[in-house]
């Protein structure tokens, strides 16, 4: 697999490598599996120069999980199998799945009730 990029100003290219020092976000506006989210973190840890990792953050809008709790146990599973250096934030717009995460160390439930409420002032 490939990875490309866009820098401001148009300028296309491929990325070929990371460092260890790096930081990689990771943007989803929902997700129901997680599989897409943690093959793209698989994907940019297989490209660390010197086999070590990166530190890399998932933020997913909206945890849909398909509301099971099971799929939320095998996304918790699934980050923890990646280790430490991989975390995971959400708001809790969901809270059936989002709940099932707090005070996970590798988890941060983001509340979107002030934001909201500032919209409505």
């Amino acid at each position: 697999q490939k990875l490309f990029y866009e820098e401001l100003g148009h300028t296309e290219g491929e990325k070929k490598d990371f460092h260890a020092e790096d930081v990689v976000l990771i943007i989803d506006d929902f997700t129901n599996s997680g599989s897409t989210l943690f093959g793209a973190v698989n994907l940019v840890q297989t490209m660390v120069t010197g086999g070590r990792k990166m530190p890399v953050t998932i933020f997913v809008s909206h945890l849909v999980a398909t509301y099971d709790t099971k799929v939320v146990e095998g996304i918790k599973s699934k980050l923890h199998d990646l280790g430490p250096k991989t975390r995971f934030v959400t708001t809790n717009t969901i809270p059936v799945t989002t709940d099932l995460l707090k005070g996970d160390p590798q988890v941060d439930v983001i509340d979107v009730a002030d934001f909201i409420s500032d919209l409505v002032h």
